[in-house]
């Protein structure tokens, strides 16, 4: 919680409505966004790395790869189509830089990559220490490997013959196993870590929906929905707040609205988390403000969503029953304000920068005991002496894909 001269105090979750009904009084009437620096992980921290590494390791394990085969990949990779959302992974002595895989990458690709190299590097100065290791990443909003043959979607490359890292993908939840084996990291642009709080009897009594109209969504997708809903439902009127900020489709005509921060969605008791493309970024924001979280259910997931459970962190919706969920939720506003907490709590334990840091951290662990040779082709990188370094604006920090292959290719050659 925020007091008025602005300290922001971490609080214990389990007794959060006790306290913050004792503290009303001198709570500041704007919402307040709280800044936590530092954290204690104790072994329970590391519960959803467990959860969700674990499945995604599956099609994996009890197998032994290679350099070799990864070399293969990159070599087949290369020489094929552009792969705009790939890129390679470098670490050394805690030095980290992204190699783009095409020779013109999207802008995309070389945003999330740099939040993902500069979350990392972030972490090293407070001593974690990453494996040395070399791994392909893909940024694109879905997964990259598929296993099953039957799956409908184009298969954009060769098949993955070894770990390929990506930050979405679609998962059964009724089979608890996925069609694509890709193994998720987090996404480092968005920032979880900051607490909001607004008094709930001050917030306002509606669904609070703000979101991007994406070029590859679908006209009937459950964004514009809501908003139809909003227009022609009188409860729909009367409840929900839903709004497009952003066109990015040249299929659809949508009026556009106020962009609204994330410290004043806490002003509204519920918000909506409708998917956009694929899974929607915005869901760790929502999950950080003390208001309830209306998740809909989708395949699309990232890293972390199979920790989440329904009706504890989130309330699970479709397009066809989000007026019925709003409206139970309006009945009991206890229930409301548990799940919030429980949301809050979950966000401050295990979304901040150093935690996803060390979720990657586990993960390349794990992916190097994969590759029994990784570590010793990685000795055999010559970097100059300021590559990866903080300070460094080149992608490569003076390492390039093509010597990187090359180093590949003679320590694959040499082990024959």
């Amino acid at each position: 919680f925020c007091l008025r001269k602005n300290v922001c105090m971490p609080f214990a979750m389990g007794s959060v409505v006790i306290a913050v009904t004792a503290l009303l009084t001198v709570l500041r009437t704007a919402p307040c966004m709280c800044h936590f620096l530092a954290r204690r992980f104790a072994p329970s921290h590391f519960r959803p790395a467990k959860q969700n590494q674990n499945a995604d390791w599956l099609p994996w394990s009890n197998r032994k790869y290679g350099i070799r085969k990864l070399y293969q990949l990159l070599d087949t990779l290369i020489k094929g189509r552009p792969q705009k959302y790939l890129s390679l992974v470098v670490i050394k002595k805690n030095r980290i830089v992204f190699l783009p895989l095409a020779a013109r990458p999207m802008g995309l690709t070389i945003s999330r990559m740099r939040a993902i190299v500069q979350g990392l590097r972030n972490s090293t100065r407070r001593g974690l220490v990453f494996p040395d290791t070399v791994y392909l990443m893909n940024v694109w909003d879905e997964g990259r490997c598929y296993r099953d043959d039957d799956d409908p979607r184009p298969v954009k490359g060769p098949p993955c013959t070894v770990p390929v890292f990506s930050l979405i993908k679609s998962w059964n939840y009724s089979t608890a196993t996925s069609t694509e084996t890709d193994v998720l990291l987090p996404f480092f642009n968005h920032v979880y870590e900051n607490l909001v709080f607004y008094p709930w009897e001050k917030k306002i009594n509606k669904a609070l929906m703000r979101a991007a109209m994406q070029a590859q969504m679908r006209p009937n997708c459950t964004r514009l929905w809501i908003i139809e809903l909003q227009k022609n439902d009188p409860d729909g009127r009367r409840l929900l707040d839903a709004g497009i900020t952003n066109n990015l489709s040249k299929r659809k005509d949508v009026q556009l609205v106020d962009f609204v921060p994330i410290p004043d969605h806490a002003r509204y008791r519920y918000l909506l988390s409708a998917d956009g493309f694929t899974a929607s970024c915005r869901l760790g924001k929502l999950l950080g403000t003390n208001s309830v979280v209306l998740k809909e259910t989708t395949p699309w997931i990232e890293y972390y969503y199979r920790s989440l459970e329904s009706n504890v962190h989130y309330v699970p919706f479709t397009k066809d029953n989000v007026l019925e969920v709003v409206k139970a939720l309006e009945g009991d506003p206890q229930r409301c304000q548990r799940i919030a907490a429980d949301a809050q709590q979950f966000a401050y334990t295990f979304l901040s920068q150093h935690a996803k840091a060390m979720y990657v951290r586990r993960a390349l662990v794990y992916y190097n005991s994969l590759l029994p040779d990784m570590e010793a082709f990685v000795q055999h990188l010559v970097w100059p002496q300021s590559a990866g370094d903080s300070g460094d604006d080149e992608e490569g920090g003076g390492l390039t894909l093509i010597g990187v292959m090359e180093t590949m290719k003679k320590f694959v050659g040499a082990r024959r």
